[in-house]
């Protein structure tokens, strides 16, 4: 993922949908990205993003870590656990 964003420098939004064996999300050199939004599918995802302001994960978030949002002034959390989604 890190050359498909590398090569484009003044992306603002980024969604990623089934996101299955991605153990990391680094965003930290996309320095004008402003939204992420992903679904997660898997275990002890990390998500490094510095200068995200807005977040809308969905699914098994509650698996996620994120590290270094402290730009983040917008959140919206889907979260599934089983057959139940909160």
């Amino acid at each position: 993922m890190a050359k498909i964003l590398s090569g484009c420098p003044i992306l603002e939004t980024l969604s990623l949908d089934f996101c299955i064996d991605l153990k990391v999300i680094d965003l930290s050199k996309s320095l004008y990205l402003r939204t992420l939004e992903a679904t997660i599918r898997d275990t002890g995802t990390q998500i490094i993003a510095p200068h995200i302001r807005c977040l809308r994960l969905t699914d098994y978030v509650y698996l996620c870590t994120l590290v270094d949002v402290f730009s983040l002034t917008e959140a919206k959390l889907e979260i599934s656990i089983g057959s139940m989604t909160y």
